[in-house]
Order: structure tokens, then sequence, then C-alpha cells
């Protein structure tokens, strides 16, 4: 018999372990079968259906940066950037109305010692409303060779997306319905619909990471993508309760 500390401590550690210890079910296979039929039993039914979207023009968006030592030269230089940058696109055939240019942004940067800064840094986005492949390539082409210049995003311009999302929303119920149907005749059990979850994605061909802004050549890309070969895909997530077999 262990007595004193011992003793003590053997009870604590008989306690941790019928306190850690897993819950038993006891019982017969009738009683467990009638306690288990209490328990909601659900699937789930995902479909995923796509829609290509006609991108008929694109909004681009370009920045373009300049750094001075004094922040009056920066935002100088940035302007001359940009004016030449605008100059160039409209040659291309880019109207000016399409170019929308944003607020600068100027960021000073610090030595490792000193208050005073050592350089400014000026940025400035510009908007271009593109309509076709050739005014596609040209931006693309000053974004290649202007330094100053880089690529920030491609955004298609598209039609109703509210009705592509419910046109999507159609197809993918009906191909939900259709399975559900499908399940209940073969397996003889009922699915009454709980919950549902939509997730809509587009997939664009043109990617940027934020290591390296600089806008990839078309070349690599097919011509009649130049804009954009985009798509919208919904993902759509059924709950259903499973009713006793028939």
């Amino acid at each position: 018999m262990w007595k004193g500390p011992l003793a003590a401590l053997v009870g604590v550690f008989l306690m941790s372990v019928k306190v850690m210890a897993a819950p038993e079910i006891t019982g017969n296979e009738t009683e467990l079968a009638a306690m288990l039929n209490g328990v909601e039993k659900t699937v789930e039914i995902q479909v995923a259906v796509t829609q290509p979207i006609q991108t008929e023009s694109s909004r681009v968006t370009l920045v373009v940066n300049s750094e001075a030592e004094k922040l009056a030269a920066a935002l100088s230089d940035n302007r001359q950037q940009r004016n030449s940058l605008v100059t160039k696109m409209k040659q291309a055939g880019i109207s000016e109305e399409a170019i929308k240019q944003s607020k600068f942004s100027s960021v000073p940067e610090y030595g490792m010692f000193g208050d005073e800064p050592k350089s400014y840094q000026v940025s400035n986005l510009v908007h271009i409303h593109v309509l076709n492949e050739e005014q596609m390539i040209a931006v693309a082409h000053l974004a290649d060779t202007s330094p100053a210049v880089r690529f920030v995003e491609s955004q298609p311009v598209v039609g109703d997306i509210q009705k592509i999302k419910q046109a999507l929303l159609a197809r993918a119920m009906t191909d939900a319905m259709t399975r559900v149907t499908f399940y209940e005749e073969k397996l003889g059990v009922s699915l009454t619909p709980s919950s549902f979850k939509e997730a809509y994605t587009q997939v664009r061909p043109i990617r940027t990471t934020k290591t390296d802004r600089k806008f990839a050549s078309l070349d690599a890309y097919p011509k009649s993508n130049a804009l954009g070969a985009w798509e919208q895909t919904l993902e759509l997530t059924i709950t259903y309760r499973l009713g006793a077999i028939r």
C-alpha cells in the first residue's frame, strides 16, 4: 500500500486517466440503431459551371514612377513622363478622353542616418480604356519599353454581369436538381435542401506578381486573347438532409 506523497501522486494520475478517457457507448444493435436514427444525416452536392465572357474593351492601369533628390524635381519629372506617355498613346489611336490620371503619391526615402530624406519617389496611376487589340498592344509596348512605367492590372469591360451570374446559377441549379432526382430514384432516399453556398470567380490569362510588375509581352499570348480571355465561374454547394430509405 502506497502512503504519503506517493499515494497522493498515484491518486492524481488515476483521476487524470479517468477524466481523459473517451466516453463509452453501450447497448445492443437495436438500441444503437435507435440512437443513431435521431442524428441528422446530410450530404453535399457540388456543381461547377463556367461561361466565357465577351470582352469588347478593357480598363488597363499603369503606374508612372519618378525619383529625385528634391520633391519638386520628382514631381516635374513625373509630369513629363506622363505627358510623354499620353502623347504616345494618342499617336497610337487612343483618345484623350480614354486616358484618366489619378492623384500622385509621394514617398520620401531616408538614409541609414539622419532625419532628412535623401530622395523622393513620386508615383501616379494612369487608367486607359482600351477598345481593341491594337490599342492593347500599343499600351503593352509602352510599358515594356519605358523604364518609368509599370503595368498594374487589366480589368475587362463586359455587359450586365448580374445577368451572366443569373444564367450561371440557373444552369447550376438545373444540374444539381438532375443529380438529386437521379440519387433519389437509384438509391431510394429523399433529399431535402437545407443550405447552399455560391462562389463566383473570374479567370484571366494575364497575371503579374508583386516582385515583377513589368507587363509581359503579348507575343506569348494568342492574338485573340489580347483583351483577356475571361471566364466567369460559379461553384454551387447545396447541403441536403438525407431522408429515410423508402
